[in-house]
């Protein structure tokens, strides 16, 4: 986004360093822009691979590097076929969502 050179796109690209950050000291390489695959459902559902499933809400040990030692454990909602409310459960995107998302960004 930086490169780009726009002035929005260089401010979101501020802007998103301390998101990036936080995922990263938490053990992961980047995070899931879940709002942007939210809002671009709303645009082009298309572009997002779907199926119906059942959601619930379960208590499982943290799965990721915790700041404070003693929170060993975290919620999950779950979606699977056993038991729940069925939900629209988004798995995956289109081979050209990058691209197109980068395109909603720029207009």
């Amino acid at each position: 986004l930086l490169a780009q050179g726009d002035q929005s796109l260089s401010w979101l690209a501020k802007h998103s360093r301390p998101w990036l950050k936080q995922w990263v000291a938490q053990g992961e390489n980047g995070f899931n822009p879940f709002d942007a695959l939210a809002s671009h459902y709303l645009i082009a559902p298309e572009d997002i691979v779907s199926e119906t499933l059942q959601a619930h809400p379960e208590i499982h040990p943290n799965d990721m590097v915790s700041e404070n030692q003693t929170d060993v454990f975290k919620q999950y909602l779950l979606c699977d076929t056993t038991k729940g409310y069925p939900v629209k459960y988004c798995c995956d995107v289109s081979s050209n969502f990058e691209e197109k998302l980068l395109e909603t960004l720029l207009k």
